[in-house]
């Protein structure tokens, strides 16, 4: 497995982003140490032991319901005129954070297929996705697709393509800019939602391919629903409960605004924190897109958990800070993530491969801004193997 070496500044690197050639879809090798295989065996076992499915079980359902009498009923009082002035502000918050875990958590299952065996009623539940404004159509390529085949692997991976502003990658162009990424990345993390609400969406639409997937079955009423939904979005955030209610239009718009930036900052951190942080091994395929390490491996290596007891984060993000087992099997819901990850921390101790976890939230976190630093630093950031994490202080409880 090839890692990224260190680089002088008058050195152009492997890959960046503005690469515009056709892109092969990475290929995954054998180098597995049969550790798939026997992870994918015990988590049969657990399903089989619990007499449970890998969809929906009696939790996730409650949490479905729980979150939709949330959602109607904190936009009913938005819009009952029985809150006014500044006092909406936080109700609209809550409102958008709502819906922002709605979307994570309930819509995110469904793209993977991984809410109920009716692949019929999982399409139906993206439409809890559309609702927000966010395209189900264009998440099935920018997420599924693109960014669970290709994890951290420059132009494959669209949530590490950042138009230059950010540095996500040692091999992406180094920029002086970057220097000062893990200062206001925060700033493009809070406006994130809004972005995609507003601009995201229309650039992937006009690309042909995300990653190496050529956008197929694109028609003009994709584009029309698309327009659509954000509309509707719009109308009923904004342009209706200034039509309803007696409150100035700018508190109304400012309550919207705030809501996104809540909801986005969260989005961008959740998703983040998980892939850019000090364990990230930032391996990458050979000229041909070719990787020596299977798909399992590749995951592990470019993915982490955090706070795997806490079960409100669980309910909170969707089970998302679960997400090295989430990535390893995708297809199974979220519900069962944090009975899966004891089982997978287990398995990669045994076969001695990494399995990276961060107790809490803020370790996290502040995992995530030593790594945003150290990217924007120049020369590239030499990641660490993991054959000498125990030459950090950080790595001797990686097991733990």
């Amino acid at each position: 497995m090839k890692l990224i070496l260190l680089q002088k500044d008058n050195q152009q690197p492997m890959i960046t982003f503005e690469t515009k050639k056709e892109l092969k879809k990475i290929k995954y090798g054998d180098i597995d140490k049969n550790f798939y295989t026997v992870l994918k065996e015990r988590v049969d076992a657990y399903f089989e032991r619990t007499n449970q499915t890998r969809f929906a079980n009696w939790e996730m359902h409650i949490k479905t319901i729980l979150l939709l009498v949330l959602m109607c009923g904190s936009y009913a009082l938005i819009i009952s005129n029985r809150v006014a002035d500044f006092a909406i502000i936080p109700l609209q918050i809550f409102f958008h954070i709502i819906s922002f875990v709605m979307w994570i958590g309930i819509a995110h299952d469904a793209h993977h297929d991984a809410y109920t065996p009716n692949r019929t009623f999982n399409k139906f539940l993206l439409f809890l996705g559309d609702i927000t404004g966010v395209s189900s159509f264009l998440m099935d390529y920018n997420h599924v697709k693109a960014h669970h085949t290709s994890v951290n692997i420059p132009d494959h991976d669209v949530s590490i393509d950042s138009f230059g502003i950010m540095r996500f990658h040692p091999s992406v162009t180094w920029k002086p800019i970057h220097r000062y990424q893990h200062i206001y990345i925060w700033v493009l993390y809070c406006i994130s939602s809004i972005f995609k609400l507003f601009i995201f969406d229309f650039f992937s639409l006009n690309r042909k391919s995300i990653g190496s997937f050529k956008v197929m079955g694109l028609r003009w009423y994709h584009f029309i629903y698309m327009i659509v939904m954000k509309s509707f979005a719009i109308f009923y955030s904004v342009i209706l409960p200034i039509m309803l209610i007696d409150t100035a239009p700018w508190i109304i718009i400012t309550g919207f605004v705030v809501g996104h930036m809540l909801s986005g900052a969260v989005l961008g951190l959740v998703f983040q924190v998980t892939h850019l942080c000090d364990y990230s091994l930032f391996t990458e395929p050979d000229a041909d897109e070719k990787l020596k390490n299977s798909f399992a491996i590749h995951v592990l290596e470019n993915t982490s958990t955090f706070s795997p007891k806490s079960y409100f984060m669980t309910w909170f993000t969707g089970g998302l800070n679960h997400h090295t087992i989430h990535h390893v099997f995708p297809t199974i819901c979220q519900s069962h993530f944090i009975h899966l990850t004891p089982i997978l921390r287990e398995t990669a101790k045994e076969y001695g491969v990494p399995f990276k976890e961060y107790p809490t939230f803020w370790e996290a976190l502040k995992s995530h801004y030593y790594m945003l630093k150290k990217l924007g630093e120049s020369p590239a950031y030499k990641s660490v193997p993991f054959s000498d994490y125990q030459l950090h202080p950080r790595y001797q409880n990686i097991y733990a």
